[in-house]
């Protein structure tokens, strides 16, 4: 009887609870323990978000390369060597299983050299690309962009050395394709973890408010401050609208809230995620307002099926490959990227089309079932997982 195999992330996510990146990672990750897989997760960075440094989590467990007491400057410095000696152990650890790393975020000087280990040692390398870092166009630190300058000079050797590649989008499918033809390449976009668990039951929606939520990072490419002026606009219209602002981020969108101090705009921070189901489920109308550049295109916005999950009326702007899974008025509401009077013009007609806007939702739920259901993405995975282990025992 064959002895199961080994999966690791590593992941630059806390874990198990977090946000967008921890969802992706924890949804593949419990899977493929249910599929009789031992699945360990090493995570790089645990301090901003209350978890445990060790523990297990419906069966994955999970082990954080250094305590969330360790002085930052400390972690960073020592951070190979933290990360090598969890690789150092496993390396030769004997026991028959094949084992496979999957690489959930950037390449690094810090991470690299456990990655040359792991490869050296046997290991099958699967990244799981969600961005092209080469498009970035968010303003950086001098460190920042040293290390990205190295991140950038190592990625492709890395991309060499892996057995195959998971992506979030068709621009990075695309694009990998076209290098590496022959590589398994999967397209797995994101998946609502939302559609695995009951709705919450009752959400609690002050009496006569009409909710208006935002869930995820505040960064540049998430276009928060169209929202923000849409909704200010429509505020004196719509004395009954409230907007909730549910994540953490830009410094920029914080001086803006400060600047217009408008009582009915109510920003949570982070979020436990018993928590943040709860919120999410009392808002009426979920706005995605990401803005139309290359980074934000290259991606896909991991809010985006969570919103639909709800069977809530939707506000989208039309980016990357929205369009190509929803439809204009029929499951969602797509509104002109880096539009405050696009956005606006979605919630107000919304406000003004009730029976609509519950349709549209409905509609979205549909759709969500179909292109972002995690049982289909995670068998996704499973599969590309298992054809570059067959294709490993033909060659052996």
């Amino acid at each position: 009887m064959s002895k199961p195999n080994k999966i690791f992330f590593l992941i630059n996510q806390p874990y198990p609870f977090g946000m967008a990146g921890t969802q992706r990672v924890k949804l593949f990750a419990e899977h493929l323990f249910d599929r009789n897989n031992i699945v360990h997760v090493i995570i790089r960075d645990q301090f901003n978000v209350p978890n445990s440094n060790n523990g297990t989590h419906n069966g994955v467990t999970y082990s954080a390369i250094s305590s969330s007491n360790t002085p930052k400057l400390i972690f960073r410095f020592f951070h190979s060597i933290f990360l090598l000696k969890f690789f150092i152990k496993e390396c030769f650890s004997f026991g028959g299983h094949k084992k496979i790393l999957i690489i959930y975020g950037d390449v690094d000087f810090q991470s690299f050299p456990s990655i040359l280990l792991a490869w050296s040692c046997r290991f099958k390398i699967i990244l799981d690309i969600v961005e092209d870092r080469s498009l970035t166009e968010e303003k950086s630190s001098v460190l920042t962009k040293i290390n990205s300058w190295f991140r950038d000079s190592i990625f492709p050797l890395v991309l060499n050395l892996s057995s195959g590649l998971i992506v979030i989008s068709s621009h990075l499918y695309e694009k990998y394709q076209q290098i590496y033809p022959i590589k398994p390449i999967s397209l797995i976009p994101v998946s609502a973890a939302n559609l695995l668990f009951d709705v919450p039951s009752n959400p609690s929606i002050s009496s006569g408010k009409i909710v208006l939520i935002y869930c995820g990072s505040f960064g540049i490419k998430d276009g928060l401050s169209y929202l923000i002026e849409a909704f200010e606009n429509l505020s004196f219209r719509y004395p009954e609208l409230c907007l909730k602002l549910i994540g953490t981020g830009n410094k920029q969108i914080k001086k803006i809230l400060n600047e217009i101090h408008n009582p009915n705009i109510e920003l949570t921070g982070y979020l436990p995620e018993d928590k943040y189901w709860e919120e999410l489920y009392s808002g009426n109308i979920l706005c995605m307002t990401r803005i139309n550049s290359s980074f934000a295109n290259a991606g896909f916005p991991f809010k985006l099926g969570e919103y639909l999950a709800t069977g809530k009326a939707v506000i989208a702007t039309d980016v990357s490959d929205v369009s190509y899974y929803l439809n204009h008025m029929e499951d969602v509401y797509l509104a002109t990227s880096q539009s405050s009077k696009s956005i606006e013009e979605g919630i107000e007609y919304f406000l003004n089309n009730r029976d609509q806007m519950n349709l549209i939702g409905a509609n979205g739920l549909k759709k969500c079932k179909i292109h972002f259901n995690p049982i289909i993405n995670n068998k996704k995975a499973e599969r590309l997982i298992n054809s570059i282990l067959i294709g490993d025992t033909s060659k052996s």
